[in-house]
């Protein structure tokens, strides 16, 4: 007779869904630089398509607009 083995699997493929849950909730969240977390502060966030966003930031005392895509980063201006 073959053991039933449903339960198992269906335990298994839901630990894999959270897995890939957490990675994919952890990639979305904004990275700082090493050391610049009190320096470095967004200001707004304003999601412009499925593949950018832009970015209000303030560093030190200069205010910034970035635009994260799929290309990498861009420096709109600062001022």
């Amino acid at each position: 007779m073959m053991p039933d083995l449903q339960g198992p699997y269906l335990i298994l493929s839901g630990l894999l869904l959270a897995g890939a849950a957490v990675c994919w909730f952890r990639r979305r969240q904004p990275r700082l630089p090493a050391g610049a977390g009190q320096e470095l502060t967004i200001i707004h966030r304003c999601r412009l398509s499925g593949k950018a966003t832009l970015y209000v930031v303030r560093y030190r005392t200069r205010e910034m607009i970035i635009v994260e895509h799929e290309h990498g980063v861009t420096e709109i201006g600062c001022g």
